[in-house]
């Protein structure tokens, strides 16, 4: 087994062990060209080790910058423009909204578009956690976003959570995948052809 450090916490083989289950990920990332693009930043805490290792460009309406990263305040979506979102409270340790029916706010936020984002910075690594815009941002692209992508699928309600699965199949189609946390929807998926065994 092979054992070494990054950000302080420890590498086993190709994976890098996060203190929760949902901060993994493949450190073979560190080699490919491209920056992380932290999409659902707030917080900083997946996106964190990387700083000093990769150019780290976080995309969130509520973060606040921190040493080290780029920060765009915006949601992001299928196309540009803006969303109107209804925010009750700000939870930074979830990294990201928290939408209640009970006194909400309407705030309206610049949207940028995934394929914008791609095109512009070619990143190693996407990762989204972007409280159930990640629907509509996966199924807006025709391609792989990055040679890596960790995604947190959040509950779909009504729709019984079936569509996580339609999504992940849509992504094996370019990815293999790999659970990272079951309690938080967590799935990490690496690019076919860059996978060799290491899902």
């Amino acid at each position: 087994m092979q054992r070494s450090c990054i950000g302080g916490r420890s590498v086993i083989n190709d994976w890098f062990d996060g203190a929760e289950q949902w901060l993994s990920w493949n450190r073979k990332v560190l080699d490919i060209p491209g920056p992380v693009l932290d999409i659902g930043c707030a917080g900083w805490n997946w996106s964190r080790p990387f700083i000093g290792l990769k150019r780290v460009v976080g995309v969130d309406p509520l973060a606040t910058a921190i040493c080290g990263v780029e920060l765009r305040r915006a949601v992001v979506g299928p196309w540009s423009g803006s969303a109107d979102l209804e925010v009750s409270a700000i939870n930074p340790d979830a990294s990201g909204l928290i939408v209640s029916p009970e006194q909400t706010n309407t705030v309206r936020y610049p949207m940028l578009a995934i394929s914008d984002l791609i095109n512009e910075l070619r990143p190693a690594i996407v990762k989204i956690n972007a409280e159930w815009a990640e629907y509509a941002i996966l199924v807006s692209v025709a391609q792989p976003m990055a040679p890596h992508l960790a995604v947190s699928f959040h509950p779909t309600g009504e729709w019984g959570g079936g569509i996580d699965w339609v999504l992940i199949r849509w992504l094996e189609q370019w990815y293999e995948s790999r659970p990272l946390s079951q309690e938080y929807g967590w799935w990490y998926f690496i690019e076919k052809d860059r996978a060799n065994g290491d899902v």
